[in-house]
């Protein structure tokens, strides 16, 4: 089984681990459809489950940011139906929880963003975590455990 997590933002990614919690791979949003549909087509000889980020946009967003939002989501969202994987809508507040991230209070998006990343990275040490990859991978490892439990 691989597990995938889905943060659909700009400057989001796709990560993949394994049902032992290894890392597979990732690929960023920023990559072209056809480079994001050949990555994800390869997992598609395992089983695969995924946990798509569910977004929303936020008041004082510009209408162009907010468009180029909802169209990445978008995006990501057919990328799971053509490859037919099965996935659920998660949002930040209920996967941070189930992986007992600490809340943001009181902390910049900045610091809890850099919280989380330092947190992937302890996950897997043997791979480079990115910023871009931080809340993708967070995502696959609650859905691994969740579906293991």
């Amino acid at each position: 089984m691989i597990y995938l997590g889905v943060d659909p933002g700009a400057s989001g990614a796709l990560v993949a681990i394994t049902e032992g919690g290894q890392w597979q791979g990732s690929i960023r949003n920023k990559a072209t459809p056809a480079e994001r549909w050949e990555w994800i087509s390869a997992l598609t000889s395992c089983h695969c489950r995924a946990a798509l980020e569910n977004v929303h946009s936020f008041p004082g967003q510009g209408v162009s940011s907010t468009f180029k939002f909802g169209a990445s989501f978008g995006r990501c969202e057919m990328l799971l139906v053509c490859a037919q994987i099965p996935y659920e809508l998660v949002s930040p507040s209920v996967w941070q929880r189930g992986l007992n991230v600490p809340p943001r209070r009181g902390k910049t998006k900045t610091e809890h963003k850099r919280g989380l990343r330092e947190m992937a990275q302890r996950l897997w040490p043997s791979a480079k975590v990115t910023s871009a990859e931080a809340d993708a991978a967070l995502m696959a490892e609650w859905l691994r455990r969740k579906q293991c439990q």
